[in-house]
């Protein structure tokens, strides 16, 4: 591949992270937690407070900079059950996590 052909292709995959990034959500529930990504295919997985065995919290080097982070929760169900929201706020994934810790 050319140059200008690498160019176009990394505008386009750089956009395509961005709507993707734009796409994510989640949701601290009465009694669960929801997150739903994807840009194409999306997928939605639901995970009840009570079935939460673990939960991590990451900070890469990168991200540190940007004071950002990932948490993860992990299930009894498996790994289909499992939860990993990538790129919040590092403060408000300490609160999550505390919130989700309390229950």
């Amino acid at each position: 591949m050319d140059y200008p052909s690498l160019l176009h292709a990394g505008r386009y995959f750089f956009l395509l992270f961005r709507l993707s990034f734009k796409k994510r959500g989640y949701a601290i529930r009465t009694h669960d937690v929801i997150y739903k990504s994807g840009i194409i295919a999306e997928s939605t997985t639901i995970v009840p407070l009570n079935r939460i065995q673990h939960i991590e919290l990451n900070e890469g080097i990168f991200s540190r900079i940007f004071k950002l982070g990932s948490l993860q929760l992990f299930t009894a169900g498996g790994q289909s059950g499992h939860i990993h929201i990538s790129g919040i706020a590092i403060e408000e994934a300490k609160s999550i996590r505390d919130l989700l810790l309390k229950k």
